[in-house]
């Protein structure tokens, strides 16, 4: 998705956790963790034999777990709601994000209008409504400055 990356990279940067949960294949978001260089990331177990998928999943990740997934860490990890940023792209997102204190959607179509605070399809106005709200800081390139060492 155009801008993800960056948007990651930015919330790295202020020394955010970037956990991936996604009801997909283990293998995309295991792809997805290492290109985001996420912290976590929980999935399903999709089944192949010789290559081909058999139809067979092994459910690690449901909607509501993705909420219970989110609160687990953020015991774990000490962080309240309240400085919990969430992004989902469809109503089977609505628990993790109802765990979260920022609430954001991408591309979701207007599906989850009702239940986040800003929808957009581009993570370049994510990031620039969050720095507008003061959520995070622009970062220091952006401002004529340079990211300390």
């Amino acid at each position: 998705m155009p801008g993800a990356r960056e948007f990651v990279d930015w919330l790295r940067f202020h020394d955010n956790k970037i956990v991936l949960v996604t009801g997909g294949p283990r293998e995309v978001a295991e792809s997805a963790m290492a290109m985001f260089d996420a912290d976590a990331a929980y999935s399903n177990e999709f089944h192949y034999e010789d290559g081909v998928f058999t139809g067979k999943v092994t459910i690690r990740v449901s909607p509501r777990s993705k909420g219970e997934i989110l609160r687990g860490l953020a015991a774990r990890w000490g962080i309240g709601k309240e400085d919990i940023l969430a992004v989902g792209d469809g109503l089977m997102d609505l628990p993790l994000l109802t765990e979260a204190g920022m609430r954001l959607a991408i591309n979701s179509e207007g599906k989850l209008k009702d239940h986040v605070d800003f929808e957009t399809s581009d993570f370049h106005e994510a990031r620039r409504w969050l720095v507008g709200r003061g959520v995070l800081p622009a970062h220091p390139d952006e401002r004529g400055g340079h990211p300390n060492p």
